[in-house]
């Protein structure tokens, strides 16, 4: 499944992963993520013009329990723990 990471100016990121049961009957895939992308960026401040990009989800840490200290990767794409 696809996840957003948006870059926050402090360094942090917030990931946004989409429910899956908030796809509707007539949309595709590419149109679900658009919504749900789109509708919480521009419903929380805090996100509205950040960068931003679009991965996978096998490519965050294995392990949720240290993502205060995600970062962006400097190298390429994704997110590091540091």
């Amino acid at each position: 499944m696809k996840v957003r990471i948006v870059y926050k100016p402090d360094g942090s990121v917030a990931v946004i992963h989409p429910a899956p049961k908030s796809r509707r009957d007539n949309e595709t895939e590419e149109q679900w993520y658009d919504r749900i992308f789109t509708k919480t960026m521009q419903g929380n401040k805090n996100l509205t013009d950040l960068p931003y990009e679009d991965i996978d989800d096998t490519e965050l840490p294995k392990t949720r329990e240290n993502r205060n200290s995600w970062k962006k990767n400097p190298s390429g794409k994704g997110i590091i723990e540091k």
